[in-house]
């Protein structure tokens, strides 16, 4: 068989990060209906390598944002090869696509942060011919090459298969001869309707060694840039499409000072008139970037502070001086064209009661202003991560292994710091503290939900002290 048809089938999530929030300066999709970048760069990748390779794109999400209801059994027949990708918490609809293409008796592969880490489980489910635990590009050549015969058989690095269930780590691309994103085949004008905002990656990768972090573990604490002129012509591109707002949803943007300044000095040359966000930590901030960035059409930097605590911090790994924080905010805000976006983290290891409240108070404060769009999240044990890893060595207790609440918006973890009474006072404490600042929060910019009932219901409220 040479000539195959791959079908990617996007996976469902039980809980949308924003839910139906919408109509706001906030860049964000409805119910998380966005158009996969994975999808579309490894198309292009394809067709680029094997333009023989037919690739069907059926995006279930926007799908059911239509109220469209297609069985799997009928999607995964329309190509030979079944392909899917998925995070923590939509890993197990990912398995159920998987099951249905191997009843009808088509090749699976399966990629993603889910597979990355826990390659081994996506083994035992027994459906997952191949699972790349990399970057997905070249693997993903070599197992159609493997597939329609062109290659031999045999290990593939950076895919895990039965065979292989442990393979070498697969080398990094270079960005630099990718092709550039074509979204001719993806209905870009359909999920306009549910994105407020479109998502580009110019860069891979992540050097800091923040402990809870997986994306940098990801990429090996690599940091890769593509050319200024391709990451240029895919905002046209998007622009084109009808996209207004554009995320660059790389982890960081200024690792590189002298790329991105180049890169946002194109971008204020060219810009027909999309807005942008863009992520950077803290420290790498400064009035002279924030400038260029202003120039090119940015108005949300989204960076992150995870707690204002200097000691949890040093427990998360996270190099930030209290001053590049305060000095973030400062410089943000005096511009008077820009949002900030600041990102914290609740009940890490090592945290107290007194560090959560401190937290807390500067929270509210910082997110009094209505310039300020405040993202609060809970740590969370991904597993088969080192960070989990070092959770089950800590004393702290894990509420639940149901990975559809591993969103970072369920407090599915108690650290031992905060067990200073017994677990479920910690727990209602913990949601009580999160709702009061959501609900302070929400009254100057509107992004935080509460957390929904069915949690509370889920949990196992087991307390290991009460047990040994």
């Amino acid at each position: 068989m040479r000539n195959v048809t791959v079908v990617w089938i996007d996976t469902l999530c039980n809980y949308p990060i924003y839910g139906e929030l919408a109509g706001t300066r906030l860049y964000n999709s409805s119910h998380d209906v966005s158009l996969p970048l994975a999808a579309v760069y490894l198309r292009a990748f394809l067709s680029a390598h094997r333009p023989d390779v037919r690739f069907i794109y059926h995006p279930r999400r926007l799908y059911e944002a239509e109220q469209y209801a297609y069985a799997l059994s009928d999607l995964v027949r329309d190509g030979d090869i079944v392909l899917t990708s998925c995070s923590t918490s939509d890993s197990a609809d990912a398995r159920e696509i998987l099951q249905a293409a191997k009843e009808a008796g088509r090749a699976t592969v399966i990629g993603g942060v889910y597979p990355r880490f826990s390659h081994k489980e996506v083994q035992t489910w027994g459906t997952a011919d191949y699972i790349c635990t990399g970057e997905g590009e070249q693997a993903f050549l070599e197992i159609i090459n493997q597939i329609t015969g062109t290659h031999p058989s045999g290990p593939i690095p950076g895919v895990a298969t039965r065979d292989n269930p442990r393979p070498r780590s697969a080398p990094l691309a270079d960005l630099a001869t990718l092709p550039d994103p074509d979204y001719s085949a993806f209905p870009v004008d359909r999920f306009a309707r549910y994105m407020q905002s479109a998502y580009i990656l110019a860069t891979r990768g992540c050097p800091a060694p923040c402990h809870f972090c997986t994306s940098a573990r990801l990429y090996g604490y690599s940091y890769r840039m593509r050319p200024v002129d391709s990451v240029v012509r895919e905002l046209s591109s998007l622009y084109n499409h009808g996209f207004r707002r554009i995320t660059l949803a790389d982890d960081t943007i200024l690792v590189d000072h002298q790329w991105a300044t180049e890169l946002f000095s194109v971008i204020s040359r060219v810009n027909p008139g999309y807005r942008l966000k863009v992520r950077a930590r803290a420290d790498e901030l400064s009035a002279e970037m924030l400038s260029r960035m202003i120039d090119a059409g940015v108005e949300v930097v989204q960076f992150g502070v995870e707690s204002i605590q200097l000691s949890t911090r040093e427990y998360m790994h996270k190099r930030l001086e209290q001053q590049s924080i305060e000095k973030s905010f400062e410089l943000i805000l005096s511009t008077g064209e820009l949002l900030a976006n600041p990102l914290y983290m609740l009940a890490y290891p090592g945290e107290t009661w007194d560090d959560l409240e401190t937290n807390s108070n500067f929270i509210k404060s910082a997110g009094s202003d209505s310039r300020v769009i405040t993202y609060i999240s809970f740590t969370t044990p991904y597993p088969d991560t080192g960070f989990e890893r070092s959770i089950r060595k800590s004393g702290g207790v894990v509420l639940t292994k149901n990975l559809k609440f591993y969103t970072n918006k369920f407090p599915v973890f108690i650290p031992a710091s905060l067990l200073t009474m017994p677990l479920e006072n910690a727990l209602d404490r913990l949601v009580s503290e999160y709702n009061n600042i959501s609900d302070h929060v929400n009254t100057s910019f509107p992004t935080q939900q509460r957390i929904p009932e069915e949690f509370f219901h889920e949990i196992e409220l087991t307390d290991p002290r009460l047990t040994e």
